[in-house]
């Protein structure tokens, strides 16, 4: 069921976002040749209006084959003959389609809590009044490259210290405290209730340091709400700029401190692929979590669609978008036919390097223990 899910999912937006595209083509008349949702070979198709709709054998991805995007070819209705404003609606097309479609959702979902939203850390926003609420336990922040809790941290970065033993944690010096007492005792390990991703309380064991320590760095458990309610009409479009907002300035921070520790190695944990993915829709789906969550995780899925593709890298549309500006400034003498495929190319072999490399983490995430 899972998978299933996860595949409607994914393949819904891959959908909208292409159908963005080729919205803005067949308004900008530049011909669409073939319209696809899948990958690989194509099982089932039909022909209307001079385009091409496919089914293909790999239920992941979807494509548009536009007409004369790279070379002018014969006929009418070239990509490269349309003007430059509507080289650009194509070309943010997908885009425009998965922000507005994740601008609803999440309007929605915003609703649906009252127009207060729990947020597990402090992040910084434009629109909404922040509130906060002091709760039991300590979270976990961070961990140190000896500890033993790095896999648990992985796996459940929103980890709260509910209990060390039997004794109740209400701050960050109650956990020293008593880690360091079991230690003077001669314990190696202690066992802890810990709160994950808000829902599930769970017991295990850590053994400690060489110095006798967990190696986390934690903080009081403050639980911050982002109040819309003073903005309840523009609530789903204020919630999607601060969240795009919050999470820029978070991966900013997340760089600075990667190049200051020279442990860009790091920043692999940041960001999550496919697999990332289907653990989160699962852990929806086991738990029960209901309509609400789902309508928020599609929302912000559909949202993280739309600004990684507007990254300006080889390949997304970010960079095609970065090309025809580019041209439409110098009269298209910064345009080179040959060196722009020649990037493309490249581009698009660095990002699925990039994707062995996520998944593969991903991956090692979701079967470690």
């Amino acid at each position: 069921m899972s998978i299933v899910i996860f595949l409607l999912i994914i393949n819904g937006l891959i959908l909208i976002h292409e159908l963005g595209h080729f919205i803005f083509a067949k308004l900008g008349r530049v011909r669409v040749k073939e319209f696809s949702l899948g990958i690989g070979p194509a099982f089932w198709g039909f022909r209307y209006k001079g385009t091409w709709f496919k089914l293909r054998a790999i239920p992941f991805g979807g494509f548009n084959d536009i007409k004369g995007q790279e070379t002018r070819e014969r006929g009418g209705g070239n990509f490269i003959d349309a003007p430059g404003l509507v080289k650009l609606a194509i070309l943010l097309g997908g885009v425009i389609f998965n922000l507005a479609l994740g601008i609803v959702l999440l309007h929605i979902y915003v609703a649906s809590v009252g127009y207060k939203v729990k947020v597990p850390v402090d992040v910084p926003v434009f629109f909404a009044q922040k509130r906060v609420n002091e709760k039991e336990g300590v979270r976990v922040v961070g961990v140190t490259a000896n500890s033993n809790m790095k896999v648990m941290f992985k796996k459940h970065p929103n980890m709260v210290i509910l209990k060390v033993g039997c004794a109740a944690v209400n701050n960050p010096e109650d956990l020293v405290k008593i880690i360091d007492t079991l230690h003077s005792k001669g314990a190696k390990s202690v066992r802890l209730t810990l709160l994950l991703d808000g829902k599930t309380k769970r017991v295990y064991g850590f053994k400690l340091n060489k110095k006798g320590k967990l190696g986390v760095y934690i903080e009081k458990n403050t639980e911050y709400i982002l109040d819309y309610s003073r903005h309840k009409l523009l609530a789903g479009l204020f919630y999607t700029a601060d969240l795009i907002y919050a999470n820029l300035k978070i991966l900013y921070r997340l760089i600075e401190t990667a190049v200051s520790t020279r442990r860009v190695g790091e920043l692999k944990y940041a960001v999550s692929g496919p697999v990332g993915v289907y653990k989160v829709v699962d852990m929806g789906i086991k738990e029960s979590l209901g309509p609400a969550y789902f309508v928020q995780l599609i929302g912000l899925l559909s949202v993280s669609l739309a600004v990684f593709n507007l990254l300006p890298i080889p390949g997304l549309d970010g960079w095609h978008v970065l090309i025809v500006l580019l041209a439409i400034v110098s009269g298209g003498r910064l345009y080179h036919e040959k060196l722009y495929k020649y990037i493309t190319f490249g581009g698009l072999l660095l990002l699925i390097l990039l994707s062995i490399i996520i998944t593969a983490k991903d991956i090692r995430l979701f079967f470690s223990r």
